[in-house]
């Protein structure tokens, strides 16, 4: 399901209000993470703090923390239970948060979960509305992929925001995502022939009002 171009699949359970989702799986295991919502919120996430020193978790309680450069936020688990397994591998690579929030980049897995907290989540199908108010509250806008930075180019000809954009992907590596911003009516023609002409990837573009917004992705060097 999409809510505002932002992702949740229909299989967990949502606090809203605290940017976190729990997928319930046999014998009462929840596996618990944060949603795309915060992920585009925060950029790219550095650190995950774990709260290894606790067994038993009420709901509401702080089981992580996660920072990027821009933001910090804590991770609060959505039901009560007992602690049964964090996921080192994401505490040891922090990005998987942002690149599959709802599956590899889970957070932490509850045993023997509260199921009545469970009856006080939103399922992700019936949030919509919840989730919409949320993300116009945070002013969050999500993409098909995660920018590593932006480039606003407000009021420049298209050829200086494209002069502006070859500079930036010449000092970056394979792989770097950029969102432009741009009110230039001609961008849509121009990005296009742009990604033709530099073997560059434009993975999306959109208009909001007067600005157009495209995700470029840098193929190669």
């Amino acid at each position: 399901m999409q809510v505002q171009n932002c992702e949740f699949p229909d299989d967990v359970l949502l606090d809203v209000q605290n940017d976190v989702w729990i997928r319930v799986l046999p014998n009462e295991i929840g596996r618990v993470g944060v949603t795309s919502v915060l992920s585009f919120l925060a950029g790219r996430f550095e650190r995950l703090n774990l709260k290894t020193n606790i067994s038993q978790i009420s709901r509401g309680q702080l089981v992580a923390t996660v920072e990027s450069p821009r933001h910090f936020a804590a991770v609060r688990a959505p039901v009560g239970g007992e602690i049964h397994k964090f996921n080192d591998s994401a505490q040891l690579d922090p990005k998987l948060i942002n690149l599959s929030p709802y599956g590899e980049g889970w957070i932490v897995e509850l045993a023997r979960i509260n199921m009545a907290d469970c009856d006080e989540l939103t399922p992700a199908n019936k949030a919509g509305t919840a989730l919409e108010e949320r993300i116009k509250e945070l002013k969050v806008r999500c993409f098909k992929k995660l920018p590593d930075e932006d480039l606003y180019s407000i009021g420049l000809e298209c050829s200086a925001t494209l002069a502006n954009l070859d500079d930036i992907l010449s000092k970056r590596s394979a792989g770097t995502v950029i969102h432009l911003v741009t009110d230039d009516p001609l961008a849509e023609i121009e990005m296009i022939r742009w990604a033709d002409q530099r073997d560059q990837i434009l993975v999306e573009s959109r208009r909001e009002d007067n600005l157009y917004h495209f995700l470029v992705e840098k193929k190669q060097d």
